[in-house]
This record gives structure tokens, C-alpha cells and sequence, in this order.
């Protein structure tokens, strides 16, 4: 395995920080992975090394406000920061491997911004995959508590807010929840402008479905306390493109990948790439 840190310029030229693993013979196809709230890339690698051993390198990047990446912590001025990062990262990663197809996926928020991506900026990318995807945020956006936050945004943007979420909430393995819980550079902070932007971006999402033009995996514990299942099976209802599949995982919670059943879900994800790095769409 080669494994690569460095930074790149993201929207507004903002320096943010990024990893590759790559395998060391060739490589089948390119997953860009784009973390979730308060977490960061390289919670990401033990997936990554179990992937290269398929052949499929591997690239993620810190969120601006996230990991390693400068700027206050879980802020952005609007959804189109988020925007202009994925698209710059993923021109790197089409530079840095023309002859491979390339997957996108996102995990709970970072699925929110790879949905997002498929909709607006397709060409890249050969499929695109979510996991615990934030459509259905369990509690959280209702009627007023959307109109407050369009209204805090607006007079306090940077107005900082703490997401409370409980470890035990993410997986039923203690490890995984030890793991979180010790790792310094996770985070609970947010501000009232990134909340208005993301929910304003959930309400947008719902109703891109039909957009969707390439093959899309969603993943999706049944027993998830923080993004509901019925978010994906709503969003998967209404994709007409053929070539989709919804996987639901017994029992699992938000973090299918670190749940007991990871060892499934790490192999439903490479098939998936496997198998559609061999087609066209």
C-alpha cells in the first residue's frame, strides 16, 4: 500500500487536507470518500485498506472546519463552499488518474454533498454511493426549527451550536464507540449558518431524485437514531434510473462501516465499484 497526505485548494482557494491510499500493482477504479459531521478522513482507513486489496485507490479529504482542514469548526458561509470542494478535489483526483473511473461516497452529511455533486456535476464520476445518508434527520428539521435557523443565520451566522450525539448512537461494536469518543480531532461544533445552509440543502435534495442519471447505491442501517432509514428508501423510490440498489443492514446504527456487520458492508461497497468499473453507463 502507498499512502499519501498533502493539501489542495478548494473553493476560494482555502488549503484544505487530503489523503490517498493507493494499492501497489494497478488499480481497478478511484473512490473519492467524503466524511460526515465532526468526524474527518482518516476514520476512514481502515475501510480504505481493506478496499486496495481489490485494487480500488482510495482518496478522501478533511471538510473545511473538519480534521486537519483549516477554518472554524463546522462553519461555512454556504452550501456552495461544500460545492466548490468537491468539485476542485475531484478535478485532482480525475488528474491524478485519467484512465480510472471514479466512485463518490459520502457518509451521513458527506452524503448530502455527494448526492449534491451526482445532480449537479455528474461527468466525473461513475456511480455515486451514501451511507446513513441526512435526509431524514431524526427530530430535527421541523417547520420551526427551519424558520429559526434561517433567522439566527442571517442575524448571527457564526453563532456556534453544539450537535448533540450520543457515541452509542454510531455503532453496537465498542470499539468503534471507544475510538470516536478518543480521537481528538472529532468535534460536536456547528453554527447557525451551516445549519440553516444544510437544512435548506435537505429540503433541496428531496425533490432531485428523478435527477439522478447514474447508478446509485444507498446504504442504510435499519436501526440508524440519527438519519432515519426512511430517507433513503423515500430518496431511492424516486430515482428512474435503473441501475440502483438500497441496502438495508439488520440492526446496524449509524455507521454501517464500523457496525458489527462492516465486514458485509466493506464487500457490498467493493462489488459494487467492481462491478461497475467494467461497464459504461
Amino acid at each position: 500500500m502507498r499512502h499519501t497526505e498533502s493539501a489542495f485548494a478548494g473553493s476560494a482557494g482555502t488549503r484544505l487536507y487530503w489523503q490517498r491510499w493507493k494499492p501497489e500493482q494497478g488499480s481497478n477504479a478511484a473512490l473519492v470518500i467524503v466524511h460526515g459531521f465532526g468526524e474527518h478522513s482518516g476514520r476512514y482507513h481502515e475501510v480504505a485498506t481493506r478496499l486496495i486489496d481489490d485494487g480500488i485507490a482510495v482518496y478522501a479529504f478533511d471538510l473545511r472546519g473538519h480534521g486537519k482542514s483549516p477554518g472554524k469548526r463546522g462553519h461555512i458561509d454556504g452550501i456552495n463552499d461544500y460545492r466548490g470542494d468537491i468539485d476542485e478535489f475531484l478535478h485532482l483526483v480525475a488528474t491524478m488518474e485519467p484512465a480510472l473511473p471514479i466512485f463518490l461516497w459520502g457518509h451521513s452529511m458527506g452524503s448530502l454533498i455527494a448526492l449534491d455533486c451526482a445532480v449537479r456535476n455528474p461527468a466525473p464520476l461513475r456511480s455515486v454511493i451514501t451511507s446513513a445518508v441526512g435526509l431524514e434527520p431524526a427530530g430535527v428539521a421541523t417547520p420551526g426549527v427551519v424558520r429559526m435557523a434561517r433567522v439566527w443565520s442571517r442575524l448571527l451566522p457564526k453563532m456556534p451550536i453544539t450537535i448533540a450525539l450520543d457515541p452509542r448512537d454510531l455503532s453496537r461494536d465498542a470499539d468503534e464507540v471507544e475510538s470516536y469518543e478518543g480521537d481528538p480531532l472529532v468535534h460536536n461544533k456547528a453554527t447557525a449558518r451551516w445549519a440553516a445552509s444544510l437544512l435548506e440543502e435537505i429540503s433541496w435534495l428531496k425533490r432531485q431524485a428523478p435527477k439522478i442519471r447514474m447508478p446509485i447505491m444507498m446504504m442504510h442501517g435499519d436501526a440508524d437514531p440519527i438519519n432515519l432509514p426512511m430517507g433513503s428508501k423515500r430518496f431511492m423510490a424516486n430515482v428512474t434510473y435503473k441501475d440502483k440498489s438500497l441496502k438495508l443492514y439488520k440492526g446496524s446504527l449509524h455507521v454501517p462501516h464500523g457496525d458489527l456487520d462492516k465486514n458485509v458492508v466493506i464487500r457490498d461497497l467493493a462489488d459494487w465499484i467492481l462491478a461497475h468499473s467494467r461497464k459504461r453507463r
